[in-house]
């Protein structure tokens, strides 16, 4: 009804009117695509749970094998040595190239090649403004970085900075401040939730995660989408 109100108060040309129906179409073909993607990390973490149950072994263990490892595993019982999921958890990368096998890089190798495929020439941080919240231009806040958000201790008024978001961040978004992503665009997970929940959001950063830490104070500017960090 709001869109029909307010498409009855716009005057578009029909250039105009064929390229909002195909943005509309575009947003619905990501939406649907999510959905799906959603369905499957749900089944996804349901097997992984029952997995861990039947075979005895932990959530953050079993996440560190592979596709192939994971199968061997249900079928052979075979598991990875201690000293192999150490190196993985640490620091790991993994190169997938059309018609070649899978490069595995570790450590100091994987930190660098990581670091180099995220470098921004500025050192500022800066993203796409997804939604403006309910607040002023300028948002103000401390950061809280999170990668598990299941293991966070996320506290009311904070500003969440990680990655890209999920399902399973939906309950630290609420308690959230303001919203702050390395990854995604303007029909994200972080960019739909925050403009539904009314909350300030920046995303696209690139670099958020690496640049920022847990308890720095940090000022938004939801005009230019720069973030800054508060020296006190």
């Amino acid at each position: 009804t709001t869109k029909r109100k307010l498409l009855g108060k716009i005057k578009l040309n029909r250039e105009d009117r064929l390229n909002l129906e195909f943005a509309q179409k575009i947003i619905g073909w990501i939406d649907l695509r999510k959905s799906g993607m959603m369905r499957q990390f749900y089944y996804l973490l349901r097997l992984f749970k029952e997995i861990c149950q039947e075979l005895g072994i932990g959530h953050d263990e079993l996440s560190n094998y592979f596709y192939g490892e994971v199968i061997d595993l249900l079928l052979c019982g075979k598991r990875i040595n201690k000293k192999e999921l150490i190196r993985r958890d640490k620091t790991l990368m993994l190169v997938f190239e059309k018609n070649r096998e899978i490069q595995i890089f570790y450590g100091a190798a994987a930190a660098k090649m990581l670091k180099l495929g995220t470098a921004s020439r500025e050192e500022k941080i800066k993203g796409t403004v997804a939604s403006l919240g309910r607040g002023g231009k300028i948002i103000s806040g401390k950061a809280r970085v999170v990668i598990h958000p299941e293991k966070s201790e996320f506290k009311t008024g904070e500003i969440l900075v990680t990655s890209m978001t999920r399902v399973e961040f939906v309950p630290l978004m609420r308690k959230a401040k303001a919203i702050i992503t390395d990854e995604g665009g303007m029909a994200c997970h972080a960019a739909i939730v925050s403009r539904e929940l009314g909350l300030p959001a920046i995303i696209g950063t690139k670099t958020a995660t690496q640049k920022l830490k847990t308890g720095d104070e940090l000022e938004m500017d939801l005009a230019s989408g720069v973030i800054k960090i508060i020296k006190l």
